[in-house]
């Protein structure tokens, strides 16, 4: 029964997001891309929640044929005992692709990591983030993201975005 429960889930999912849409879309200057997501963690295999913010700061041909953009992101971890915060700084590279619907990037920042624990004091340390990254865009307001994610960020993380 939780099998149908899911199929039915999944399937209305595509419908609702993906299938109408046929226009035309990209990452652009003067939008905020804005959204959840949920990633497998680099601290012990653990799921994390949080959200994704970025925007364009470059024109396409200023600084190379792509654009540079601004990230910033929050996730949270939760284990047995205690949790583990993170908050990042990101500048993307967004590559100039031919199809308008997909967005590839990759980039360098800084994470605030802070540890928590009822076992232990906990910590708090700053270390270099890189990211690689897709958006693939539903319609001109909504994309599927998802990332890559190296030195003490989310390993692999699936995402929601929402152009404001």
């Amino acid at each position: 029964m939780r099998f149908k429960h899911f199929t039915f889930s999944a399937t209305l999912a595509v419908v609702l997001f993906i299938a109408p849409s046929m226009s035309k879309a990209q990452f652009v200057n003067g939008k905020i891309y804005l959204g959840p997501h949920f990633a497998i963690s680099s601290y012990g295999g653990n799921i994390s929640l949080g959200g994704n913010i970025e925007g364009a700061i470059t024109q396409p041909g200023s600084a190379g044929p792509g654009r540079i953009a601004l990230a910033g992101r929050f996730d949270i971890a939760f284990y047995t005992g205690g949790n583990i915060l993170l908050f990042s700084g990101i500048a993307n590279y967004h590559y100039s692709v031919a199809d308008d619907k997909i967005d590839l990037f990759g980039g360098l920042g800084i994470t605030f990591f802070t540890f928590s624990s009822s076992y232990y004091s906990g910590s708090s340390q700053l270390y270099p983030a890189m990211d690689l990254g897709l958006r693939y865009f539903t319609n001109s307001g909504m994309a599927l993201r998802g990332m890559l994610g190296i030195w003490n960020y989310p390993y692999l993380t699936f995402g929601v975005d929402w152009a404001l």
